[in-house]
């Protein structure tokens, strides 16, 4: 039988009564006696074997110690915060079941001196070697950044802004903004910017091109302040408010012909920055965007000086799925201004024609398993929370594709809420990995704790 799994020692539930029978007879002269419970401290437990006999006493402890604190209880904590998991949730599923374990309190404790400065110290590592890699390849770095607040609406206490490096597919940067520090929760974000610029530049990485979304405070701090930056918008941000308008249009009277061209429009605008090099105009994106109005009415040539035709084959009866709208109608007048919108014009020049930063809002789901939005957190509760959901994105976004034995690679149907109905068809990614995060986080955290054991107060209360 095997004592190891992945070099750690297993632990197993054992019921009172069992355990009890194990000092139920003297080791030294067999006769019977009666272990009883001594003390019992979280998952802890101390038995006092007394043979009124031959005199032999005995106590016996189920877990080692490190200094006064019991190895189960202190792991305990670990997997509770390096898992993602709610201590008040597990700590009640373990009341429920009659198992010994640690409170609440004393997890707090754990995550205050032991584990938070474990978590900033392993996440301080692997930044700082990300930046040597970058400063000795001598290539600037093309970043993604976004914000995500802990709670919907105009409420939330924190907000956390992200430095994404497109090309690596790696978290590179985390702030933390309290909503108190700048006034107001709708200022959080453009201050994460600021400072996680500030911390690169000082770190002497050149950013050559930042995608962000349409946030107005972000856009003009950027043109004001990283003259030298080219800033793309996502495309996937302006065609979520896009699709939203349109979907709109269809429901009013006499536009119900319009939806089939919905997703058409949408995928056009994809598109528009993908097709069109980074060297070509302005002028160019914009006739190519503002063609779709002249295609949707079956005019497919004499959109303008630099895209003059449709790019599409023939369209044919047998070709075409949806029926032409009429020039003049209502729904035709209406799609005009929103195609020939103010924030389209604003927008279209700006969409980022390479990298998307849809790899970080997969990132931001990963926060929410961490760190969901309907819980609150402590300050530091919140900042360990959000850089393990970065270490676990960052050593599990080069997994590979699944393949079967036969080496194909493998697929699956999804159905994402967003699509309503409609379906993906997603990569299977695989399964098999190995989170080295919280080990190497456990093991720093075990480091302190046994620094802080052997350490004088003073040298204590610095450490901390």
């Amino acid at each position: 039988m095997k004592k190891r799994q992945n070099g750690r020692e297993r632990k197993f539930i054992v019921y009172e009564s069992h355990l009890l029978r194990l000092f139920a007879s003297c080791p030294s002269c067999t006769s019977p006696t009666l272990g009883e419970v001594q003390q019992v401290k979280g998952s802890c437990v101390t038995i006092l074997q007394d043979c009124g006999l031959c005199g032999f006493k005995t106590s016996w402890c189920s877990q080692p110690f490190v200094g006064a604190i019991p190895a189960g209880n202190f792991e305990i904590s670990c997997a509770l915060l390096f898992s993602g998991s709610l201590p008040s949730k597990t700590i009640r599923m373990f009341n429920f079941m009659n198992l010994a374990t640690i409170s609440y309190r004393t997890f707090m404790y754990h995550q205050q001196c032991y584990l938070h400065p474990a978590i900033v110290d392993v996440w301080k590592n692997q930044q700082a070697a990300y930046i040597r890699e970058t400063l000795d390849s001598g290539q600037p770095v093309q970043l993604g950044g976004d914000g995500r607040a802990d709670s919907p609406g105009h409420c939330a206490k924190f907000g956390s802004y992200t430095m994404m490096d497109l090309m690596k597919n790696l978290v590179i940067d985390l702030q933390l903004v309290q909503s108190n520090e700048v006034g107001s929760s709708c200022l959080m974000e453009k201050e994460g910017l600021v400072r996680s610029v500030h911390f690169l530049e000082q770190s002497r990485l050149v950013i050559s091109q930042l995608v962000t979304d349409r946030h107005l405070q972000v856009a003009k701090w950027v043109r004001e302040n990283m003259p030298n930056t080219v800033h793309n918008i996502d495309v996937w941000h302006v065609a979520k408010g896009l699709k939203k308008k349109l979907v709109a249009l269809s429901k009013e009277k006499d536009c119900q012909d319009f939806v089939d061209w919905i997703k058409s429009i949408v995928n056009h605008l994809y598109w528009v920055p993908s097709s069109t090099p980074e060297d070509e105009e302005d002028e160019m994106k914009w006739e190519k965007w503002s063609s779709i109005l002249n295609h949707i009415q079956n005019v497919h040539d004499g959109h303008g000086d630099h895209f003059q035709r449709c790019e599409h084959g023939d369209l044919g009866p047998d070709a075409r799925q949806k029926r032409w709208l009429r020039p003049g109608t209502k729904v035709v007048e209406k799609l005009e201004s929103i195609i020939d919108s103010r924030q389209m014009r604003k927008d279209i020049p700006k969409l980022s024609p390479t990298v998307q930063t849809s790899n970080l809002e997969a990132y931001h789901s990963v926060i929410n398993h961490f760190a969901p939005k309907m819980n609150s957190f402590s300050y530091k509760g919140m900042q360990s929370r959000l850089l393990l959901a970065a270490m676990h994105y960052n050593e599990n976004s080069a997994k590979g594709q699944a393949a079967t034995k036969d080496g194909n690679l493998q697929y699956r149907i999804v159905f994402p809420k967003q699509k309503k109905g409609e379906f993906t068809v997603q990569k299977i990614k695989q399964a098999n990995w190995f989170l080295t995060t919280p080990c190497h986080a456990v093991k720093k955290a075990t480091l302190l704790l046994r620094l802080c054991v052997t350490s004088t107060s003073t040298q204590r209360r610095m450490l901390l």
